[in-house]
């Protein structure tokens, strides 16, 4: 019998016990926000807010019809705005449509890298505009550096920062999305590609939602991958009661992720399968309770082997067994009888581990707060697509 480390069972009995599935409330929108060619990027993020210019415009402006004219002209005279309008809608979406936990995207210079925040309550602090004006020039002009600037925007909302992601580990077409420079944007309708950076599981709107980043940057291996989308297609059927409603997509081109969505989520797991998904979140480099898995699909085939013999072995080997403290099996042991009572076969679901095994060490498994990193200059991948972009607006 092979012996696993004790700390690595200890964590992953915690893991199984205290990891839930985040549930992202269906009413949560997407937005970004621009953060003036990125003078206001580290601000942002170091001091846990984001603010919107046109400081004109506060929570004690009417947006009433009647009073839109006004407020264009305004804008015109003080900004010279080409488009005021736009800056109206900004400012009154900022203020009145963001609301508390929203999840909000906050570029750098260049939109190399990527903020994923969340949205906190509405606050405005005491700048008025000429102290807007001022630095708006000194931006334009270049004239100081760039940590030297602070912003001067009126209109601010609380942030937490939940990830920070390299540009080109993420999904092409929210690539082209925020590479617009609009000030601000609605981005819900990529609400799954922005929540697929974030988790590697995750509930929203009815399904779970199971993502596997591969992070290798060589070619992947016809076998390697028709392997993996096998055995990772044959693991999820087996823990689901309706096969029918397991899709799964990929975006693979080294690197990339294959997301695996079970619609009617919790619905269609048989329910001794809920802490498998627990466990094979962490097969696929999960992370969790300031602890990294590596190796982590081998050793949980390991474990869970080990679990599966120890109910058999325990009267023959009770010193043995009492060496290895035996409760730190506990888990996996419930686990294994719990799959047995509901005819889940944990045989089929070790075998498909296996497979997911012999291709790790080519594919490169990694947790999304790993693979959200990258070393190469993601600043070249965007080049083209902003070039194709078009408007901008005084609050970019």
């Amino acid at each position: 019998m092979t012996s696993i480390d004790d700390q690595k069972l200890r964590k992953i009995n915690d893991y199984i016990t205290n990891f839930t599935i985040p549930k992202i409330s269906d009413e949560t929108n997407f937005w970004m926000i621009r953060t003036k060619s990125g003078y206001f990027y580290d601000e942002f993020l170091a001091n846990s807010f984001i603010a919107l210019g046109w400081n004109i415009i506060d929570s004690k402006t009417s947006f009433v019809p009647e009073n839109k004219q006004l407020l264009k002209k305004s804008i015109n005279d003080y900004y010279g705005d080409k488009r005021p309008g736009s800056a109206v809608n900004k400012c009154k979406r900022f203020i009145n449509e963001l609301q508390a936990g929203d999840i909000v995207l906050v570029p750098n210079d260049g939109t190399s890298e990527i903020a994923i925040c969340r949205v906190g309550e509405y606050y405005e602090e005491n700048y008025n505009i000429d102290q807007e004006i001022e630095i708006n020039k000194v931006i334009e002009l270049k004239s100081e550096p760039i940590d030297s600037v602070k912003c001067p925007y009126k209109k601010r909302r609380h942030i937490e920062v939940l990830l920070k992601i390299a540009a080109n580990r993420m999904e092409p077409n929210l690539i082209k999305a925020i590479s617009n420079y609009h000030g601000l944007s609605n981005l819900t309708e990529y609400d799954t590609d922005i929540l697929n950076c974030l988790y590697n599981a995750y509930e929203y709107k009815s399904n779970i939602t199971y993502v596997v980043n591969i992070s290798t940057t060589d070619p992947i291996r016809a076998r390697d991958y028709s392997g993996f989308i096998y055995a990772l297609t044959d693991l999820f059927c087996e823990i689901v009661n309706d096969e029918d409603s397991v899709s799964i997509k990929s975006n693979v081109s080294s690197p990339g992720r294959v997301v695996v969505i079970l619609q009617k989520g919790f619905k269609i797991i048989k329910r001794s399968a809920i802490p498998l998904l627990v466990v094979y979140f962490l097969a696929f480099g999960g992370s969790g309770l300031g602890f990294e898995f590596e190796g982590a699909v081998k050793t949980i085939i390991e474990c869970v082997h080990e679990a599966q013999m120890l109910p058999i072995e325990k009267e023959e080997k009770k010193e043995e067994l009492k060496a290895k403290k035996l409760e730190n099996y506990e888990k996996l042991i419930e686990l294994s009888k719990a799959c047995e009572d509901e005819d889940l076969n944990i045989d089929t679901i070790n075998e498909q581990l296996e497979r997911l095994e012999k291709v790790e060490e080519n594919l490169k498994f990694e947790s999304s707060d790993e693979f959200a990193q990258d070393k190469t200059d993601s600043k070249e991948k965007l080049e083209d697509l902003e070039e194709n972009s078009t408007s901008s607006d005084e609050n970019k």
